[in-house]
């Protein structure tokens, strides 16, 4: 058991339990308060809820439910026990499915990376075309998702009654960002460790904090003043005057980024490409780039063109420049703290900023190699298939979620008591956008518009049409008539 975790875990779920029963049975009158509530409330305790399924325990006689599963996200698979903890915990998970059910998980594992994505998707392909051979399909987003859903080899998950994604251990608001027409075709929720590993997260140097005499990032998340302007202003703070060329692995970095955490950003700074329309649920993109992100574009372009500090990196050096207490911010994934446990110096990690004051909350993007879970459409026991979802899911987000935490984070939990705070927050506001879960669907890339890497501001020969450069509107005027095929075909398909 690991108090500490687990207990503010279940407080995130009381407290959105709390909020739908206010909600729901509210009559504008005040309740009465019972003895029992003077008295918690005088003690200054509060109980966690104990979770639980919908559902009963139940016994199908060990049928099984075959998933076919991608090994590019090899910590999703638990096919036997194992002394890693995380690991450990998530075949107990699988085992306890199987109990509560009365089913065997059999697991059939296969490469899903995206360079071998075209035979992972035959193999998808041959289930649904023939007798059924998996009842569920493990993947990242950009990899199998739209792929096999616009052939129809997925069902809709909104027809299976035994998923509640009302429920805490699921990603909020998947049918309002991305269902098309009010079909869902796959989902993100705890049963996959990888809803955690790809938050986006800004990652901050207390130790360069406390030398500038800088606000402390804690404290500008809670008083709604963490905006890009802040943080940019921060980071050109410690900007060095340096003779020659600015070394990147020497030099101290206001900024560096991963390159493909910083097209986050359009999630993060709610900057919708595609709009759908009120009456038909139609998807399209506009003739031009709306006011607002021509302002954030030509805000980013100007910063990172212009300030040898502030850097968008293709590899993985953004978290060697990082650990080695060169920067002041990185932005990458949750994932990284994993490289940053030996890191001498503390850190602290806080959401995506906010573009301006004027935006109402943090949004907290979800990168699109996290594994999404898509139900075989003719699989004949979708009903059983969607209570393991839900179990998985449960037992994922008490048991596994936590283990995961106090693994990834080892001293932390000890260094900064704040940690938990923000990544509760960042869950409660994680969110995979439309344009993130169909971006494979545009050619070239509308989710690559604010990459501000050196070969994205300065397209090498050859590449004008497909990189942004240093002006969004001409790159958009190239290229809108294409994406709007792409999503009128995606939307055709899918509704």
């Amino acid at each position: 058991m690991k108090p500490i975790v687990r207990i503010l875990t279940l407080l995130m779920a009381l407290l959105l339990i709390c909020c739908a029963f206010v909600a729901c049975n509210g009559n504008g009158e005040d309740e009465k308060q019972t003895d029992d509530t003077t008295e918690t409330e005088s003690s200054g305790e509060t109980e966690a809820p104990e979770l639980s399924l919908a559902f009963p325990q139940e016994n199908n006689n060990n049928t099984a439910i075959n998933i076919l599963m991608s090994t590019s996200l090899p910590y999703e698979i638990a096919l036997e026990s194992s002394a890693d903890r995380v690991e450990g915990a998530m075949f107990e998970r699988n085992c306890d499915v199987e109990e509560y059910l009365g089913v065997v998980i059999n697991i059939i594992p296969q490469d899903g990376s995206w360079g071998n994505r075209n035979n992972f998707n035959t193999f998808v392909q041959n289930s649904a075309l023939s007798t059924p051979e998996y009842d569920l399909v493990q993947n990242s987003v950009s990899t199998s998702f739209i792929q096999n859903a616009k052939m129809g080899y997925f069902m809709d998950v909104n027809t299976v009654n035994t998923l509640d994604f009302s429920s805490p251990w699921w990603l909020a608001g998947m049918n309002e960002n991305y269902a098309i027409n009010g079909k869902l075709y796959g989902v993100i929720g705890d049963m996959s460790l990888s809803l955690y590993k790809q938050m986006t997260v800004i990652y901050f140097n207390d130790f360069i904090i406390d030398q500038y005499s800088l606000d402390n990032p804690y404290d500008l998340v809670r008083a709604d003043e963490w905006t890009m302007e802040k943080m940019m202003t921060m980071a050109l703070g410690v900007k060095e005057n340096v003779d020659g060329e600015y070394d990147i692995t020497k030099n101290m970095m206001g900024f560096v980024a991963a390159a493909t955490a910083n097209r986050q950003w359009l999630t993060a700074l709610d900057l919708p490409l595609t709009s759908r329309d009120n009456e038909t649920g139609a998807l399209s993109v506009a003739s031009a780039p709306s006011e607002k992100l021509i302002a954030v574009f030509d805000y980013m372009y100007d910063k990172f063109e212009n300030n040898a500090c502030l850097h968008v990196e293709d590899n993985a050096d953004y978290k060697n420049i990082f650990t080695a207490g060169n920067a002041l911010f990185s932005l990458g994934y949750f994932w990284d703290v994993e490289s940053f446990r030996d890191m001498e110096q503390d850190y602290g990690l806080v959401p995506m900023c906010k573009w301006n004051a004027e935006q109402e909350e943090y949004i907290s993007p979800i990168g699109t190699s996290v594994g999404m879970w898509h139900i075989m459409a003719n699989t004949n026991k979708a009903a059983l298939v969607g209570k393991t979802m839900e179990a998985l899911s449960f037992y994922g987000y008490r048991d596994v979620t936590p283990e995961y935490y106090e693994v990834a984070l080892g001293l932390t939990y000890a260094r900064d008591e704040n940690v938990l705070e923000m990544l509760s927050l960042m869950r409660e506001k994680a969110t995979l956008s439309l344009d993130m879960a169909y971006c494979s669907a545009f050619s070239p890339a509308i989710t690559n518009i604010l990459q501000m890497s050196e070969g994205f501001r300065n397209p090498p020969s050859g590449k004008e049409n497909s990189r942004h450069g240093s002006n969004i509107s001409t790159f958009w005027a190239t290229n809108q008539s294409s994406w709007n095929s792409n999503v009128r075909e995606l939307f055709e398909k899918l509704s």
